[in-house]
């Protein structure tokens, strides 16, 4: 199980971010790249054209941002649908009101 989750593309992008974090931009990279042959993502490139642009791989960088551009916006998650439909109470409801 651990090897599969390994090749899943979301955690090989997280642990390129995460390598970006520890300063190592060249395991970033790799792990980035793995990440975006499997699944395409705005988000893959943006991240790798950083880790490039700290390496001075400046066209490289550039043709990242460039793709990144070209794809879809990728929405934002969508909100639960039984958060929608509770009540939103007010924080202070219940505190009486003390008149000096």
């Amino acid at each position: 199980m651990a090897l599969k989750a390994r090749r899943v593309p979301w955690v090989l992008a997280d642990r390129g971010k995460l390598k970006m974090d520890m300063n190592d931009i060249e395991g970033a990279v790799v792990d980035l790249t793995s990440a975006i042959r499997r699944e395409k993502r705005k988000i893959y490139y943006i991240w790798r054209a950083d880790a490039y642009k700290l390496l001075g791989k400046n066209n490289l960088a550039e043709m990242d941002i460039k793709e990144a551009n070209s794809l879809p916006k990728e929405d934002a998650p969508k909100e639960d649908v039984k958060d929608k439909d509770t009540k939103k109470t007010d924080k202070n409801a219940n505190v009486k009101k003390v008149n000096k």
